[in-house]
């Protein structure tokens, strides 16, 4: 098995250096294995290897990747503009801001561009983030919003439970490490999903042009995604939480309402 393994990796490092000769293909292995989160086997059969590697050289800061990438990219950036009143954003300003939160490392974390795992077109990826960066541009963020976790235990979800509410207020570290694990253990492109669906707050229709897949397909992934992780939470809370029968009932009935605002936190 472990062969097999080795053998599908090597077959997939063989494609991304095939597209990008000058790949650095130890730091690109390392890349796969960190996205791969100990399923090698199962990322390289999905991922696309071009599209990876070349995220990959962008990350660290290569020029001619970068140069390759908006070549071949930032024309939708002009399809984005398109949208918009015209003048009310700068195309020049607009890509440079869309440079700065791709490309550039900060001292919280490493650049956007190595969060694209290969599930999914890279093009795709990348509209998203230019819509997501237009939405932030167009609005003034809220200096008193809570912090997500807050808005975990806070948060009214459907009808009101005192009950329901002192619990998730009692077990939030608890809600937060068992998300963190059971999302951890998902399949790559099920995480992926997620991070389209509710980060990313793409619909069925769009989700399904990322994977050039039947929109029906796609609305039953994304049900697949959520189902795992909320079995997934619910099979950890059981095994770790040392409470009465009657209270794990009403913990494990939470997990679903919770799962939203946990994949934003944890994405």
């Amino acid at each position: 098995m472990l062969l097999a393994v080795d053998e599908a990796l090597d077959r997939f490092l063989a494609r991304a250096a095939a597209a990008r000769p000058s790949l650095d293909l130890a730091s690109f292995a390392e890349a796969v294995e960190r996205h791969a989160r100990g399923d090698v086997a199962a990322f390289v059969e999905t991922a696309r290897a071009e599209d990876l590697a070349l995220a990959h050289q962008c990350a660290r800061g290569e020029p001619a990747a970068l140069a390759a990438f908006e070549q071949l990219y930032f024309g939708e950036i002009d399809r984005a503009l398109l949208k918009v009143r015209r003048g009310k954003l700068d195309r020049e300003d607009f890509a440079q801001r869309i440079r700065e939160r791709l490309f550039v490392a900060t001292a919280e974390r490493s650049p956007r561009i190595a969060d694209y795992s290969g599930q999914g077109d890279l093009r795709a990826w990348f509209r998203v983030a230019v819509t997501r960066t237009m939405i932030n541009e167009s609005q003034r963020p809220n200096r008193d919003a809570p912090t997500e976790d807050e808005e975990l235990a806070a948060m009214p979800h459907g009808a009101a439970d005192p009950e329901l509410d002192l619990l998730r207020r009692k077990y939030t570290a608890e809600f937060r490490a068992a998300f963190t694990r059971a999302l951890a253990a998902l399949d790559p492109r099920d995480r992926a999903i997620l991070g389209y669906v509710v980060v990313e707050k793409l619909g069925i229709d769009a989700l399904a042009e990322v994977y050039d897949i039947h929109r029906a397909t796609a609305a039953r992934w994304v049900q697949r995604a959520r189902e795992g992780l909320v079995a997934g939470v619910r099979a950890d809370l059981a095994a770790t939480l040392r409470v009465p029968t009657g209270e794990m009932e009403s913990i494990l009935r939470l997990v679903a309402d919770d799962v939203d605002i946990s994949v934003r936190r944890l994405l």
